[in-house]
C-alpha cells in the first residue's frame, strides 16, 4: 500500500518521495513502485530508500525507459515484510 507519493518537477527532473507499507506475507525478488512519468534511457539513476521498521538501507534503481523504480537489498533478500514501513526519495530524469 502506498501511503503517500509526492512529486514535483524542474525541467527534465522529477523529484519524488514515497511512503509505503507492503501488505503481503512472502515474496522474492525486487519490490517495484510506479513512478508518475517514464524515465529516460540514462543509466544508473538511483534514489535513497530505507526500511524504517528494520533499519535496513535499501537500493532503489530507476528502470530505464519505464515508469518503475526497483527496491532491493544488498544481499538479494526481499526488501520488506508485511507491515513494514518503507521510505524512498530522490529524483530522476525524463526524456
Amino acid at each position: 500500500v502506498v501511503n503517500s507519493m509526492k512529486y514535483w518537477t524542474a525541467g527534465k527532473l522529477v523529484f519524488i518521495t514515497f511512503d509505503v507499507s507492503p501488505t503481503f506475507t512472502s515474496c522474492t525478488g525486487n519490490l517495484f513502485l510506479q513512478l508518475p512519468f517514464t524515465a529516460d534511457a540514462t543509466n544508473g539513476q538511483t534514489m535513497a530508500a530505507v526500511n524504517a521498521s528494520s533499519g535496513r538501507v535499501l537500493t532503489a534503481i530507476v528502470t530505464n525507459n519505464t515508469n518503475l523504480v526497483a527496491l532491493y537489498t544488498y544481499d538479494g533478500n526481499f526488501p520488506s515484510a508485511s507491515g513494514n514501513r518503507l521510505y524512498v526519495s530522490g529524483f530522476y530524469q525524463v526524456p
